[in-house]
């Protein structure tokens, strides 16, 4: 153990050298997929760059969320432009202000814990930042370009609770001045920052009750760094409510939130196991088995009592605790309110990968408490490093993992678009569209028309005519697809080659529905569905897909020939 404080000692000494070991353990676990994360939404943010002005842009003219995004939306003009859709800066990028976020959590943590004189603060602090850095949980925002501005949403909170931590310590105004600045500029980002008050209040009051500090700097940190950022966050209210005439921000302007005690309660539970059993990761009748678990009401009221329990101890206690129980206190405390204000989001049982940047702020809290109690239950140091070891290479498989499955879904988004060689004909007709790998989006099928839009930003030639995409599915494996049979002329059946898969229509489960072409009628949703022709249009196709390929139904081949 020796051994290793002195390196550590040397890696302190050395911010950049130790930043840049992060950089390079975020890159090598995300390689696989440096290529992908061009999907999702970002596809749309690409698409309104290119068809918006910057004003517009900047302030989301014809979002369908609704939020003062200006600073999130100038971050993304600028990079959108310079970048594009090369992967390779965009990898670099991503990467790297997760892997500084880290690097601000063990600094921010280590001078916390030596403030509170907690034994092996560097090591414990470090222990927290090594499980934030390789959770198998951040492929959102370190891969999918549409996650981005949770990097910089995290990365405001981590320097402005560090600028609160140095006032207290030195008095310096300096530090005020710069929290405030760089508050204001967060809450034009995303809406996480509506924590950052409260997590100040968290340390000031911990500072308070350890005795770290006098009563006047008690005072001035909660006039100023409290109560500050308290008025910039009502200012924020108030623009907010002139502008969109709603004191709920993004999903609370959509009707997307979700108030039902059912609903609300057992998301404690469920972040709980998304952090630290892995249930993202584990296979899904497991995991289905535990939110399963987490939704029953004797469960979750339990869970609450418990906590209401362990919150009365804290205060009750606080001072006469031990150093570990206090700091792991403040970032329990942290960590509850990152829950609470997730809470009303809906959280996606299935799609898991989907909660992920969700995750990504409760995280640095959420594994600063694991550190903290890993140290803490074992005396040796030895072996909670080798336990840490243990664990880190655990979520370094897990975050790998979860990159391949990032660069199959982009295998296939990219592969369809380049062997799609139909842009002249008046009308096609797309029977099966992968709308995930895994639960990694490729390219959905909905009203917008997004295998077009894709065409156009990749720098495919566009679509002249008409493309009507009937439905779309999940993959499990790279070659799954499906095939046809003519059952008449105007008459086909579209089944999946395999099970475990089923239609989707704008990202839900697919329901029949008609248009002026076709209608389309799910006999089996997990499997086939027929599609009946109204007309047969001129200069027109059918395709199918498999794997990274599309195949042309012969439209003459007849019953019980089926089409592979």
């Amino acid at each position: 153990m020796q051994f290793l404080n002195t390196k550590l000692n040397i890696l302190e000494q050395k911010p950049i050298l130790l930043s840049g070991l992060f950089w390079i353990l975020t890159g090598m676990v995300c390689l696989p997929a440096y290529k992908a994360g061009f999907n999702g939404d970002f596809e749309g943010l690409l698409g309104y760059a290119r068809h918006y002005s910057f004003w517009e842009f900047v302030n989301s003219k014809d979002f369908h969320v609704k939020s003062l995004y200006q600073v999130t939306h100038f971050q993304l003009y600028v990079l959108i432009h310079l970048l594009g859709t090369h992967p390779i800066p965009w990898f670099l990028l991503l990467t790297g202000l997760h892997s500084l976020n880290a690097f601000l959590l063990f600094s921010l943590c280590k001078k916390i814990f030596t403030d509170f004189a907690l034994p092996n603060a560097s090591n414990i602090a470090l222990a927290g930042a090594l499980l934030f850095l390789l959770s198998p949980n951040i492929s959102e925002v370190t891969i999918w370009k549409g996650g981005y501005h949770y990097l910089p949403g995290v990365l405001f909170q981590l320097f402005i609770l560090t600028w609160c931590r140095d006032f207290m310590m030195y008095g310096q105004k300096k530090y005020i001045v710069a929290s405030l600045v760089l508050f204001f500029i967060s809450s034009y980002s995303l809406e996480i920052f509506y924590l950052t008050p409260w997590f100040c209040l968290i340390l000031i009051l911990a500072y308070k009750w350890k005795n770290i500090i006098t009563s006047s700097v008690f005072k001035r940190s909660i006039n100023w760094l409290f109560l500050g950022t308290i008025l910039l966050f009502i200012a924020h209210l108030i623009v907010f409510r002139l502008r969109f005439g709603s004191w709920l921000a993004h999903y609370g302007t959509t009707g997307d939130f979700i108030f039902k005690g059912q609903e609300l309660f057992p998301k404690l539970l469920k972040y709980s196991a998304t952090l630290f059993l892995m249930s993202a990761h584990l296979p899904e009748k497991i995991s289905q088995s535990i939110y399963h678990f987490c939704t029953l009401p004797a469960i979750y009221y339990s869970s609450y009592a418990l906590l209401l329990t362990i919150c009365l101890v804290i205060f009750s206690r606080f001072k006469k605790a031990s150093t570990a129980f206090q700091l792991g206190s403040v970032f329990l405390g942290m960590m509850m309110l990152c829950i609470l204000i997730l809470s009303p989001i809906f959280f996606d049982d299935l799609v898991q990968v989907y909660n992920s940047r969700r995750c990504y702020e409760l995280s640095f809290p959420a594994y600063s408490v694991a550190a903290l109690l890993l140290f803490s239950l074992f005396q040796s140091a030895k072996l909670s490093w080798s336990l840490l070891v243990g664990v880190l290479l655990v979520f370094g498989g897990l975050a790998t993992r979860k990159a391949f499955h990032w660069r199959y879904a982009a295998k296939i988004q990219y592969g369809i678009l380049n062997n799609y060689k139909w842009q002249n004909t008046d009308t096609v007709i797309i029977l099966n569209m992968p709308t995930y790998f895994k639960d990694v989006r490729v390219i959905p099928v909905n009203d917008r028309k997004e295998f077009e839009e894709n065409l156009l930003v990749f720098g495919h030639d566009t679509a002249k005519g008409m493309v009507y995409g009937v439905s779309s599915y999940n993959m499990n494996n790279i070659w799954d697809g499906a095939h046809v049979v003519m059952q008449d002329s105007m008459t086909i059946k579209v089944t999946l080659n395999q099970w475990g898969s089923w239609w989707i229509y704008n990202c839900l489960g697919a329901n029949s529905y008609e248009n002026e072409l076709y209608r389309f009628e799910l006999t089996d949703p997990g499997h086939e569905y027929l599609l009946h022709l109204k007309r047969k249009p001129k200069n027109f196709v059918m395709l199918f897909q498999q794997g990274e390929h599309w195949k042309v139904v012969d439209l003459y081949k007849k019953a019980p020939e089926e089409q592979w």
